[in-house]
C-alpha cells in the first residue's frame, strides 16, 4: 500500500511539474514578438496618416499585413519628425517608416541601416493657391523637419525664406493667410488635406514647372536587417495584391 502510495503522490508531483512547465511554455511561445515602428506625426494621406487617431494609408496597410504573414505584433510610436530622428539614431525604435536613403545623411552616416525595397513613389512639389499660380515663390512654407529638395540653394542665398510650421493646420492656414507664396511638401497628401480643412481642391494648384521631387519610401532598420529582407520578399511575392491595394489608394 505505501509503495503505491509514493507512486501515486510522484504521478501527481510529476503531473503538477509538466503542467507548470507546458503553461510556461505556452506562455513565452505562444505570444508574438512586438516591434516599435517610429513614425511620423505627420498626414501623408493616401501614402499613410499617423496624425489623424488610428493609422491609415497605403504604407500602413502593407506593413500590417506583412507583420500578420511574419507572426509578429507591431506599436506604431508616433513623433514629431525631428524627435523621430532622434529616437530612430538612438536606437530607441526597432524601425523608421517611411525612410529613405537621402534624408537626413549626417543623422545616420556612423549607423549601419538595412533599407527595404521602395513600397510606394511620392513627388514632393509646391502648392500655390490658384490665384498666385504664377507669383514667384520668395517665402516657402513646409512642416518643421523636412528638407525642401531643390530650393537649398536657394534658401541659403537667402533667394528664398523656407518658413517652418509645426503642424499641417497651420501650414494650411498659412497658405491662405499669405504667409508664404507656396506650400512644399507630398502633393497628394497636400491637396488632400486642403479638401479635408473644408477648401475646394481647385483653389489650389500644384507648380509643375517648379522644381520637384519625384522619390520613394522605405522602410529602414538598424538591428532587424533580415526582417526589413523578409519585407522585400514579401512583396515580391505578393504582386497582385500590392497593385489592387495601389490602385485602392489612387497611388502609381
Amino acid at each position: 500500500m505505501m509503495v503505491n502510495s509514493f507512486y501515486k503522490l510522484c504521478f501527481r508531483s510529476c503531473s503538477q511539474l509538466l503542467l507548470v512547465m507546458l503553461t510556461v511554455f505556452f506562455s513565452v511561445h505562444g505570444q508574438a514578438k512586438t516591434y516599435t515602428i517610429g513614425v511620423e506625426a505627420v498626414n501623408h494621406f493616401p501614402h499613410y496618416d499617423f496624425n489623424s487617431g488610428e493609422p491609415r494609408g497605403y504604407l500602413v496597410e502593407v506593413i500590417n499585413k506583412f507583420a500578420e504573414s511574419q507572426d509578429f505584433e507591431i506599436d506604431f510610436k508616433v513623433m514629431a519628425v525631428n524627435d523621430l530622428w532622434r529616437a530612430y539614431a538612438n536606437e530607441e525604435v526597432d524601425f523608421r517608416l517611411p525612410d529613405n536613403l537621402l534624408w537626413q545623411r549626417d543623422i545616420k552616416k556612423e549607423l549601419s541601416i538595412t533599407y527595404s525595397a521602395p513600397i510606394a513613389y511620392f513627388t514632393d512639389g509646391v502648392v500655390s493657391l490658384y490665384t498666385n499660380k504664377d507669383k514667384p515663390i520668395t517665402r516657402l512654407g513646409t512642416i518643421k523637419g523636412f528638407t525642401a529638395w531643390g530650393y537649398q540653394g536657394d534658401i541659403e542665398s537667402g533667394d528664398i525664406e523656407l518658413v517652418s510650421e509645426n503642424n499641417l493646420q497651420n501650414l494650411i492656414e498659412g497658405l491662405y493667410a499669405g504667409r508664404f507664396d507656396g506650400v512644399y511638401y507630398n502633393v497628394e497628401a497636400f491637396i488632400k488635406l486642403v479638401q479635408e480643412a473644408g477648401h475646394p481642391a481647385t483653389s489650389v494648384t500644384f507648380r509643375r514647372n517648379l522644381v520637384k521631387t519625384r522619390s520613394l519610401y522605405m522602410l529602414s532598420s538598424i538591428h532587424h536587417g533580415g526582417l526589413v529582407k523578409e519585407l522585400n520578399q514579401f512583396l515580391r511575392t505578393n504582386k497582385t495584391w500590392v497593385r489592387e491595394r495601389k490602385a485602392y489608394y489612387g497611388l502609381k
